[in-house]
């Protein structure tokens, strides 16, 4: 099976053009008290139709490390107080910030708070630092189809796609990605310098705004 992963960055939060919800019920809130339990239960729930698959396999130890790790903030989005989806913000020690992982909970998808929900991550995510330098994020052919069919979008005047990677051997269930280059993207073991190479291997792409999500 053959899987597109597309690459985007911004250097500047003067590139972003924010989407809003107009709904004032649609709040967005940062987990203050670390719980990687809420990391691992939204992994799993917002993840199941995307075929987030890689961490499946974590034990509960893994996911301590990784839900309660410094570099690590976690958002929650919330419909009249019900949980709607989240996103984490994971920064590195050279002045980036990757979004790590993003979305809504299937009943809430279709109803216009993607844009926004990204629009926040994006704006916190420059915001953690002024020494932050870099915001980047990946979608692949298996995510929403308007994260991952409908990026350049020239309608938006937001968006503009410089290249992407096929990847031509994928072990979803082993949570192992195989590039033409033979990189292995599992997340599972893998050391921040091991991260942070592939975020700077990664493809360049110039991308602002709200990755044209209408969800």
């Amino acid at each position: 099976m053959s899987i597109v992963t597309t690459y985007l960055e911004m250097h500047s939060p003067d590139q972003l053009r924010p989407k809003r919800c107009a709904d004032g019920r649609f709040q967005i809130r940062e987990k203050k008290e670390r719980d990687w339990r809420f990391n691992r239960d939204l992994y799993f729930s917002v993840g199941e139709m995307w075929s987030w698959n890689d961490r499946r396999v974590w034990t509960d130890d893994q996911w301590k490390e990784y839900g309660l790790a410094p570099e690590l903030r976690t958002f929650g989005a919330y419909y009249d107080d019900l949980l709607a989806g989240y996103y984490e913000l994971r920064r590195d020690d050279e002045g980036c910030v990757e979004i790590a992982y993003f979305g809504l909970l299937p009943k809430f998808i279709g109803r216009g708070f993607g844009g926004a929900l990204l629009s926040s991550a994006i704006e916190k995510a420059w915001r953690m630092s002024p020494s932050i330098t870099r915001v980047w994020v990946h979608t692949c052919t298996l995510d929403h189809p308007p994260c991952a069919g409908q990026l350049p979008n020239p309608r938006h005047g937001d968006l503009q796609a410089r290249s992407s990677r096929k990847l031509n051997t994928v072990k979803r269930g082993s949570g192992i990605e195989r590039s033409e280059a033979g990189r292995d993207r599992s997340d599972a073991g893998r050391s921040r310098a091991s991260r942070r190479r592939t975020a700077k291997d990664a493809p360049r792409f110039f991308a602002v705004c709200v990755l044209s999500l209408t969800a």
